[in-house]
């Protein structure tokens, strides 16, 4: 198989891939409905692997650390970047609870304090504390 090379401006592409992200009254006439169903996948797939690309060390702009609420919501609808918020999870060692578990289930790790285990879910917020090690985020 043969590798072909096409360049492009990543944040362009970007900001063309944002509408199809968040469907809404301006973008609806663009994007056919029936289009949604089979093609976010790839799409989804091609964003994370651009902001991979354009930024290796912090593909989502944020630096995270326990303290800190002013996460972007919507960057939380990628698995990649929930995933990333469990860096100071306190439950490492909970069979059922490990970071790319509760990443999959849909919640993203946001303490109030150091130490603290509060997960919310990026789409309906539901909010879970005080994980015991039987737990299952699905």
């Amino acid at each position: 198989m043969e590798s072909v090379v096409v360049e492009t401006n990543g944040k362009e592409l970007l900001e063309q891939l944002r509408p199809l992200e968040t469907p809404g009254e301006n973008n609806s006439s663009e994007v056919p409905p029936e289009w949604m169903t089979f093609i976010w996948p790839y799409i989804s797939a091609l964003g994370e692997r651009v902001r991979l690309m354009l930024n290796p060390d912090h593909p989502y702009n944020f630096e995270y650390s326990p303290e800190w609420k002013g996460l972007n919501k919507e960057m939380m609808a990628s698995e990649a970047a929930r995933r990333l918020t469990f860096q100071n999870w306190p439950h490492m060692d909970y069979r059922w609870a490990l970071p790319y578990q509760m990443a999959e289930a849909g919640f993203y790790h946001q303490p109030n304090s150091a130490g603290d285990d509060r997960v919310l879910c990026f789409s309906c917020f539901v909010c879970l504390v005080c994980w015991e090690p039987s737990d299952e985020p699905w």
